[in-house]
């Protein structure tokens, strides 16, 4: 099974290891931003609520979530998109419109290109349009964890792909404050692509372990074992409401959990770790929608071929190589959004009220 690796490689995750190139670590931004003025004026926000959309707005919104569902093969991009900015139009205000605009760039940064939808050539496009959309929507949301996150992963990749050390240090800022406000959510995003870009034994990759470590810790409510990280004593702790619903499979991400296992599993196995990643994988079967999960047999894959991918995951990756993704960290692949998101979320969840209708779930997450 082969897909195109994803310019993204490019941009996204080499935004993670290019600080090489500036002589900048993520730790060393983590030290170093508090020496800058990275504070955003918030002076000139529209503070007015935003429950009231537009019509435009509410159809816009179902027509994205189609979009991060799979639905109709993900055929409607450019319709997406096209009511996402007439949506903008009649309503500059509507924060979450704003913030779809971005992600719908980053999912066509991360999945679309590979799969065919977006052009290849407008991968620097799609990363700025997100990294200006997130901006403004940050500006109306200040303290929206979210996209707080998306707005710090945009400036990384967009500073990594220009050299902009200012943009490097807004970027990893902007993580580590969406970490602040919600580590169940937050402490993925920090990992994901840093852990695939990374050396095996560098410090890059090791840190990016220790989010998924945090993670687990975070929504267990306890330290995990790390020797033994059996996640079945915690699943009676599954939720859909309140910052602990980041951690669970949900109407959002229908696998969202399953997902996780899997990335977690991949660097593990990288780390040369396969007893904790042979249980991480296996936590992903603990799932009521495991079997459902389009996604299952690539798990099975990883876990009988758990020795041999070692060095498989170690490999460097070139843009534009053609790779098999029974042997490839998801998130080098066409399915790194999918790999949580795709799936029928209406069949398992109940579609919360905001969606179309409403926007203030968005604005208060917990």
């Amino acid at each position: 099974m082969k897909s195109f690796i994803l310019v993204s490689i490019l941009f996204l995750l080499v935004a993670l290891n290019a600080f090489a190139d500036v002589r900048l670590y993520p730790q060393q931004l983590h030290e170093i931003t508090h020496l800058y003025d990275i504070e955003e004026s918030h002076d000139d926000v529209d503070t007015n609520d935003i429950s009231e959309r537009t019509k435009a707005a509410r159809k816009a919104d179902q027509e994205f979530w189609k979009l991060i569902h799979g639905e109709n093969n993900y055929k409607n991009f450019d319709k997406v998109i096209h009511k996402l900015n007439k949506a903008h139009i009649k309503d500059p205000s509507d924060v979450y419109t704003i913030a779809h605009i971005g992600w719908a760039n980053m999912w066509a940064l991360s999945e679309g290109i590979g799969i065919g939808i977006a052009q290849q050539e407008n991968a620097l496009l799609y990363i700025q349009i997100a990294e200006e959309k997130f901006s403004q929507a940050s500006r109306l949301a200040p303290d929206e964890p979210r996209i707080l996150g998306f707005l710090g992963y945009s400036r990384l990749a967009l500073g990594a792909a220009t050299q902009n050390i200012d943009l490097l240090i807004k970027g990893q800022a902007n993580v580590n404050r969406s970490i602040d406000l919600w580590p169940e959510w937050a402490h993925f995003g920090a990992a994901y692509g840093q852990d695939a870009s990374a050396p095996y034994n560098s410090p890059q990759f090791m840190q990016a372990l220790e989010h998924y470590w945090q993670t687990l810790d975070v929504c267990a409510n306890t330290p995990i074992d790390r020797g033994n990280p059996d996640f079945f004593p915690y699943i009676p702790q599954q939720t859909l409401v309140g910052p602990d619903r980041a951690c669970w499979d949900s109407w959002i991400a229908p696998y969202n959990l399953e997902g996780f296992f899997l990335i977690m599993g991949d660097s593990l196995v990288k780390a040369g770790n396969t007893n904790a990643a042979f249980i991480i994988y296996n936590n992903a079967k603990l799932l009521n929608n495991y079997n459902s999960w389009p996604f299952r047999d690539l798990l099975e894959n990883r876990i009988s071929n758990i020795q041999n991918n070692i060095n498989t995951f170690r490999q460097p990756i070139s843009v534009g190589q053609a790779v098999d993704l029974e042997t490839t960290m998801i998130v080098n692949t066409s399915i790194s959004c999918a790999i949580c998101h795709r799936g029928d979320a209406d069949k398992y969840f109940e579609r919360p009220d905001w969606v179309g209708e409403n926007a203030n779930e968005y604005f208060r997450p917990f």
